[in-house]
Formats: C-alpha cells, sequence, structure tokens
C-alpha cells in the first residue's frame, strides 16, 4: 500500500518538471518512467534537479540503475552510466545492475554494464554470480559475451557450485556445452562432494547426463556415498538410469543389488526397472535372471540366520 501511495504520489507530480524535493518521491516517479524506458523525461527531471542517481529506496534498497537493468530499459541505463550511475551497486540481496540483466537475460544492459566495467566477480548473498544467474535460466547467447569477462568459468557460490552445477541441475543442454567448451571442470565437485552428474541425475535431467557422460564424467560416490544412479533410483527417473547404463554398462550389478537397500523405496525400483525392462526382450530377461538370483542369494542368508537362531535358542534350552 505504501508503495502504491508513493507512485501515485510520484505521477501526479510528474505533470511538473521539476522532482519532488523528498527524495524518496523523487524515486518513485523517476522509476515509473524507467520501467517504460522514457529516457528523455528522465533526463530532463535528472537535468532540472540535485537528486542521486545512486539513491536506493523501498525494501529492497535498489538503484534506478537495478530497474533499468531489471526491466531492459538500455536508453534509461545507458543514461544513467552517464550521469554518474554505480554499475556496481549491490541491493538487499546483494545483487548488482549486471545480476538483474544476466537473470532476466537483458543482453543489451548486460554488454553495456560490462563496457563500463560492471565486476563480473561479484557474488550477492548467496554466492551467485552474474555466469551462475546465466547458467540457471540457461542464457547460452548471453555467456559468449561474458567469457571475455570472465576469468573463472568455475567460479563456486556459496555452496561450492559452479556454473556448470546449476546447468546441468536445469537441463541446458546448450548452455552445459558451451561450459565444457570454455574449459567447465566436468568433474568439479562442490562442498557435499556433488559433480555436475550427481545434479543432473538428482533432477533426472537424462539429457544433460548424456553430455555430461560423453565427455568422460567420471562415476563416484559424494560425501553420503550416494552415486549418481543412487540419486536416479531413489527418485525414480528411469530414463536417466537407462543413459547411465548406457555409457556404463558395469552399473548394471549395482543398480540390482539396490534392492537389497533400504534407502530406495520400492515403487521407484519398481517403475525404473519395469521402465528397463520394456526397452528390449533382452534386457527384460536379464533383469528378472539377475533379479531371481538375488533372491535366492537373500533367501539363503536368511536362512542361515534362522538356522543360527535355532541353533542358539536349542543350546540355551539344553542348559536350562
Amino acid at each position: 500500500m505504501e508503495f502504491l501511495q508513493h507512485l501515485a504520489h510520484s505521477l501526479r507530480s510528474a505533470r511538473t518538471l521539476e522532482l519532488p524535493a523528498d527524495n524518496s518521491s523523487a524515486f518513485y516517479m523517476l522509476m515509473s518512467m524507467v520501467i517504460g524506458n522514457q529516457h528523455r523525461s528522465v533526463l530532463d527531471l535528472l537535468n532540472n534537479s540535485h537528486f542521486d542517481v545512486n539513491y536506493t529506496c523501498d525494501r529492497a534498497h535498489r538503484s534506478l540503475m537495478h530497474i533499468a537493468a531489471n526491466c531492459g530499459s538500455y536508453e534509461c541505463l545507458s543514461m544513467l552510466v552517464k550521469k554518474g550511475g554505480d554499475v556496481n551497486c549491490k541491493d538487499m540481496s546483494g545483487c548488482t545492475p549486471l545480476h538483474l540483466a544476466a537473470r532476466n537475460g537483458q543482453r543489451k544492459c548486460l554488454i553495456k554494464l560490462l563496457e563500463h566495467k560492471a565486476d563480473v566477480n561479484i557474488r550477492n548473498n548467496e554466492g551467485l554470480t552474474a555466469i551462475h544467474w546465466l547458467a540457471v535460466n540457461g542464457r547460452t547467447e548471453l555467456l559468449h559475451d561474458l567469457f571475455q569477462y570472465v576469468s573463472d568459468v568455475d567460479v563456486e557460490d556459496a555452496q561450492g557450485q559452479t556454473a556448470l552445477h546449476v546447468a546441468c541441475q536445469n537441463g541446458h543442454k546448450s548452455t552445459v556445452q558451451c561450459l565444457l567448451d570454455h574449459g567447465a571442470d566436468i568433474n568439479r565437485k562442490n562442498h557435499y562432494g556433488w559433480t555436475p552428474l550427481h545434479f543432473a541425475c538428482s533432477h533426472g535431467q537424462h539429457d544433460t547426463a548424456a553430455i555430461l557422460l560423453s565427455r568422460g564424467a567420471l562415476f563416484c560416490a559424494n560425501k553420503n556415498n550416494k552415486t549418481p544412479l543412487d540419486l536416479c533410483v531413489e527418485c525414480g527417473y528411469s530414463e536417466t538410469c537407462e543413459v547411465l547404463l548406457h555409457f556404463t554398462p558395469k552399473l548394471f550389478d549395482e543398480l540390482i543389488q539396490l534392492v537389497r537397500s533400504d534407502l530406495v523405496k520400492e515403487p521407484m525400483l519398481v517403475k525404473v526397472l519395469g521402465y528397463l525392462s520394456s526397452q528390449g526382450e533382452a534386457l527384460a530377461d536379464r533383469i528378472l535372471r539377475h533379479l531371481s538370483e538375488e533372491a535366492s542369494s537373500i533367501g539363503y542368508s536368511l536362512l542361515r540366520k534362522c538356522e543360527t537362531c535355532c541353533v542358539v535358542y536349542l543350546y540355551s534350552c539344553e542348559e536350562v
């Protein structure tokens, strides 16, 4: 409500050629024009006032530079830069105008900010840089513009995740390929031992998993001893399991042995094995044969345990 009151007051005041003396009211008047990319009107008002273009307002603590970059108001952004706008100013979440331009795919604004020394290495409060935002949203075309300014393609966020991690998680195939082509570490682990392959498999992104495996990604466990296969089966990602088996056939035995795991829910395992069985008669026969062997092995183990318990019980009875 307070925001709307400020905005209404500012719009009424905009009929004049002067900004209100109150910085907050002036900001909201200018903000409405920046959103509409009315750069000539904004310039006229700024030229006839002492308003600081780097003034921040509202709960987000954003400046007009943030607003322009977020909305893609290129002409306003260019004018604000000439007026002394700080390209590296941070809002409440630690985001700069470059973060917002990257997040929303505002290419012209992103290029303008980079040309005026916007720092690509600034992290927001979550440790995310501009390259992370591009990767999260699959902005492959903008990555090419950013690479000439980025010294470390594997820059980490607060969790140790790189742009490749988040691109794999979200299934952005062209972005994954682009990052790998520019030297991203395919086996880089975050703080919990998760590689990009873990991220792809934990979200059922079979296409990005296939790209990683085709380029030699290693198959390993994270710090909780979970492999990409474990993550696939636990979530029932059948197609991703099929990709893993295609590139690493020896994982078949590990898949079958998961019937012994208490961590895997039966419906998920049944879903995966059922899907794989539908991919061909030979594979279906192989799965059934190995499941039978596992069942026999489990049954034999249980029988041995029962025999041991009976012997102990009889021995104790004799002593009594």
